[in-house]
């Protein structure tokens, strides 16, 4: 069947979004892709990047969005098993499905943590925009089964956040360390997660925090 202008337009926007991804995942930064790199990379005519993208800039905030993405995915597999759950058995598995998307997109993640604190106010202001829908989608997730199995109310955007921003921490970390080092920080991830979900149950129970 006969492609539509529309479907080709589309097709050359994804190739040079795949170029690109992978152009990163081989350890490429952002500030260093070029169009003319890209558009090669791709496959196509430097003079068609401009009907994509206005610049690279508006390419790398693509760039990131499909990481994140990718990213989100991901913890959104994970996590219900480990609210549902709710022992560390979950929650170590839940871990490890995060230090497979380290082995596996090393590339990605170093990109949403090298610019999450960078110098452009777009990639920052779109990193922390997928951080916080990560928050909500987990927030959601705890209480749906707060309600669902009668426990008792906990601050659930506050477990929510705390447990997203401290494994987005130790995926920085883990980024350069060996394989023995990264999976002891595994190990001590889990019982920082156990921590913080038994800690929103104890500050429900004795309102002691």
């Amino acid at each position: 069947m006969r492609q539509t202008r529309a479907q080709q337009k589309e097709q050359t926007r994804r190739k040079l979004v795949d170029a690109a991804l992978t152009m990163i995942g081989g350890g490429q930064t952002l500030d260093g892709l070029s169009l003319r790199e890209v558009a090669k990379q791709a496959g196509i005519a430097p003079t068609s990047f401009y009907s994509h993208f206005t610049d690279t800039n508006a390419l790398g905030v693509v760039l990131i969005d499909e990481a994140c993405l990718t990213l989100r995915q991901l913890m959104r597999q994970g996590r219900r098993e480990m609210i549902a759950e709710d022992n560390n058995f979950a929650i170590r598995q839940s871990v490890l499905r995060f230090v497979n998307y380290l082995d596996q997109n090393a590339g990605l993640l170093r990109l949403i943590v090298r610019e999450r604190f960078g110098g452009n106010e777009d990639f920052r202001r779109t990193i922390q925009r997928e951080i916080r829908f990560i928050i909500d989608e987990l927030a959601e997730d705890i209480e749906r089964v707060v309600v669902e199995q009668k426990r008792l109310a906990i601050d659930t955007r506050l477990v929510a956040e705390a447990a997203t921003l401290i494994l987005f921490d130790f995926g920085a970390a883990a980024l350069d360390m060996s394989r023995t080092d990264r999976e002891i920080a595994a190990e001590r991830m889990v019982k920082k997660l156990t921590l913080i979900f038994l800690g929103g149950r104890a500050q429900a129970a004795n309102k002691v925090l």
